[in-house]
């Protein structure tokens, strides 16, 4: 469904025309694209590996960086390429202390950025490989004569490897289809989602959109299907039951460790205070003074009512996306085809680029209305597209966790279910329930916090009716109003933060000291 309407307007003879033409096709947006993606790809991986091995060390401040280097799972995607602005800007805070000056805009920003705000993402995933290391085998290769330096290296590392290589390879993707840092730090280093965007905003040729987005889906289907045997089923796999090692404290050699990870703790408090920051000061420099004037600006008017149709439209969709993952992860749990076909469809939804999702649903309502998108004084048409969109988005990772969920029912459970002819509703009332509640409740928190802050998949689908505040604080950038969009950004993060204040108690989040 979500590659249709792109595979029709691109095979389409404006696509054939489109195809040929420098809309479409560009050369160096590919090479700008791919240099991004290998960058960010590097960075965030080597940054992750290393915040998740200081994890492991005893040291003051451990759970503090832990919550520090989580805090951009609760703010928009464009929060830390904000903060760049505010700090390493033209007007920035910090740009007279750069020598020679360090223009933010372009690739070095969009590098930064971008790991920034991906990193709490692979930071979880390399912890939850370290973590899978068996103590048992360090303490085996030290009795044999290893230190701990090299006990690490050829015992834990070949099986932190597959982890490694997966992370990469989905922050990789990540980085050719996100459009937010892009729009933010751009500048003059256009990359194919930026290309996809313009097609559509400013050239409004949906032909080379299409095709252009179909060119992102092609490396981002193919290298997920490489990271997923990578990530869940390495050939380390029965090792993931093991004792985890306990901490120690570090060495002389790993206190450099130490110190390089609290200085990425101190970059993201830097970056997110600057944008805490640029929304209580009336400008940026020395003539700055404390206002609220973003603050209530960002409650009042147009951006008021592009917040409260953000929340409720993203509110909307919880109930459909649990519903669906539910009935979705119920057909796919099993070792049938429909179940196999079930798993490879939501994983295929998973591994489409957001723009090309959101794409695809203009697309459809384009053709279906023309250029009659309100659908009444609210905007129903594209409020309906928006939820739909948030509801492909969110599936994907809901299932994925109901799925890991059923999978670990034993089967002799099954066997005797069928035996005793128990009825699947009351398998799934008694038995199944009380199991997949909690995965529902963390999923649904997770594409809450995921949806409020979402630009590439809806940035084509607001309008005057229905205009979402993520998308308005991009608006506020390119007009230089950065306070205005610092202030939207405060005020998703809060709630945000309010939501993982309501989740976390309730539904019992899973965390290791």
């Amino acid at each position: 469904m979500a590659l249709g309407p792109c595979l029709r307007w691109a095979m389409g003879d404006e696509g054939r025309r489109a195809m040929l033409s420098t809309t479409a096709w560009q050369a160096p947006v590919l090479g700008n694209t791919l240099v991004l993606g290998v960058g960010q790809a590097v960075l965030v991986t080597w940054l992750a590996g290393l915040l998740a091995a200081v994890q492991n060390l005893c040291f003051p401040g451990r759970r503090l960086l832990h919550i520090v280097v989580l805090t951009p799972l609760v703010t928009p995607a464009w929060t830390m390429a904000l903060g760049l602005v505010m700090l390493l800007g033209n007007s920035g805070l910090l740009r007279s202390l750069m020598p020679g000056g360090l223009d933010v805009y372009g690739l070095p920003g969009l590098v930064l950025a971008g790991s920034l705000q991906v990193l709490p993402f692979a930071y979880l995933a390399m912890l939850a490989a370290e973590r899978s290391v068996d103590a048992q085998l360090l303490d085996q290769a030290r009795m044999l004569g290893l230190d701990q330096k090299r006990a690490r290296r050829q015992v834990a590392w070949p099986r932190l490897l597959p982890a490694t290589a997966a992370t990469a390879l989905v922050v990789f993707v990540e980085a050719i289809t996100d459009l937010a840092n892009p729009a933010v730090l751009g500048g003059g280093y256009p990359v194919l989602a930026s290309r996809v965007h313009l097609a559509v905003s400013a050239e409004y040729d949906l032909a080379g959109a299409a095709m252009l987005a179909l060119l992102l889906a092609v490396p981002a289907l193919l290298l997920h299907l490489a990271a997923r045997p990578l990530g869940g089923r390495g050939r380390f796999r029965l090792l993931r039951s093991g004792t985890p090692a306990p901490r120690h404290v570090p060495s002389p050699g790993e206190w450099s460790m130490v110190f390089l990870a609290g200085l990425v703790g101190l970059v993201q408090v830097l970056v997110l205070g600057a944008v805490l920051l640029g929304s209580v000061a009336s400008s940026i420099g020395v003539d700055a003074q404390p206002t609220t004037a973003y603050l209530r600006q960002a409650l009042r008017g147009a951006h008021g009512e592009a917040f409260g149709y953000g929340l409720l439209l993203a509110l909307l969709a919880l109930p459909v996306t649990g519903t669906a993952a539910m009935v979705i992860a119920l057909a796919a749990h099993g070792r049938g085809r429909l179940a196999r076909l079930v798993r490879m469809a939501a994983w295929s939804l998973g591994a489409l680029p957001g723009l090309l999702v959101g794409l695809s649903v203009m697309l459809v309502v384009h053709t279906a209305q023309g250029h009659k998108w309100s659908g009444g004084p609210f905007g129903w048409v594209t409020a309906v597209a928006i939820i739909m969109v948030h509801v492909l988005r969110s599936l994907p990772a809901v299932v994925t966790a109901l799925l890991a969920r059923l999978d670990l029912e034993p089967r002799v459970t099954r066997d005797a279910a069928r035996l005793h002819g128990v009825g699947l509703w009351r398998r799934l009332r008694v038995h199944w329930w009380p199991q997949l509640a909690p995965e529902l409740g963390r999923g649904l928190c997770t594409s809450l916090l995921r949806t409020l802050g979402a630009v590439g998949s809806v940035v084509f689908l607001t309008n005057s009716h229905v205009g979402l505040l993520s998308v308005r604080a991009l608006t506020e950038v390119d007009a230089g109003r950065v306070g205005a969009a610092c202030a939207m950004a405060v005020w998703l993060a809060a709630v945000g933060c309010l939501v993982l204040a309501v989740c976390h108690p309730v539904l019992g989040a899973r965390e290791e000291d």
